[in-house]
């Protein structure tokens, strides 16, 4: 899966491409967190977003899943 980062601008695009979240780069959501936030591996890191960042992200290329 590949992230896309269509909302994000400015100081916030560069704080996230400083973290490794650029376009193309390749992401693999591993869970989501109590406040609705979402934990992501990216480049053998994991981090943690908040949902108000996490809603400026889009990742393409991923698969439907069933519930």
């Amino acid at each position: 899966m590949e992230l896309d980062v269509p909302a994000a601008e400015g100081a916030l695009r560069r704080r996230l491409a400083e973290l490794g979240l650029r376009c193309g780069e390749c992401v693999c959501p591993m869970q989501r967190t109590p406040g609705g936030g979402r934990i992501l591996v990216v480049g053998g890191s994991r981090l943690a977003l908040d949902r108000d960042t996490c809603a400026l992200l889009r990742i393409v290329g991923a698969e439907p899943t069933a519930r």
